[in-house]
């Protein structure tokens, strides 16, 4: 039985992709005077925070300085919450406790929650990179709030995780929690149903699923 759900934030949730390939392009261009193309941004997205940053701007600068240099622009691109995202959270906190696992800074993603409508305040807890420097696949990357979790009463195989692609999954898998994709924000749906794994392709569909599947 299901007692905890868990979400992704990056390209779960929040179209951050598209927003951030904007503003990291500008960023590049205004402050540092050279040209970041969008291939590469797609290319190193899913690193950890710092090497991510590293690998767009190399020795231009500080990680530091680049990434409060970032923040500064981010203003004029703001991120867009997926269709339903937002009123699916209402609905299942109605019935769990909801967390967020999120790789981003904190100052940065509890902005970007709050503009966007998503009920803050009544999460279980939300996990952000300065929370634990281990990324996904490794399933370690749960273990802050897992820490929550089990002070709560609920075990790993009682909680589900919702994400995007198959380094959720895996994350998940090796920390002994359920997994349902939502399919078509970053990985095809056919990428899921080749591997045999629940997704669904509107939020509409996740509490229905939870419950067919771990009634």
């Amino acid at each position: 039985m299901i007692k905890a759900i868990i979400f992704d934030y990056d390209e779960t949730l929040v179209q951050t992709l598209a927003s951030r390939i904007r503003a990291y392009i500008e960023l590049a261009k205004e402050k540092y005077n050279f040209v970041l193309t969008e291939e590469k941004i797609r290319k190193a997205f899913g690193l950890p925070y710092e090497d991510f940053i590293k690998e767009l701007f190399g020795d231009v600068d500080s990680v530091e300085t680049i990434i409060k240099n970032y923040e500064k622009v981010t203003p004029k691109f703001p991120n867009s919450a997926y269709s339903g995202s937002v009123e699916v959270i209402n609905e299942l906190l109605k019935k769990y406790p909801v967390g967020i696992l999120s790789g981003s800074r904190r100052n940065m993603l509890l902005s970007d929650m709050e503009k966007l409508g998503y009920p803050i305040d009544k999460l279980f807890y939300i996990q952000t990179g300065e929370d634990t420097q281990i990324h996904k696949p490794d399933p370690k990357v749960f273990e802050p709030i897992l820490k929550v979790t089990e002070k709560m009463g609920i075990k790993p195989s009682e909680i589900v995780y919702v994400g995007d692609d198959i380094k959720d999954y895996d994350a998940s898998l090796g920390a002994g929690i359920k997994y349902v994709a939502i399919a078509n924000h970053t990985t095809n749906e056919e990428v899921f149903k080749t591997r045999n794994l629940p997704y669904i392709m509107d939020f509409s569909e996740l509490h229905q699923k939870i419950s067919s599947l771990w009634s």
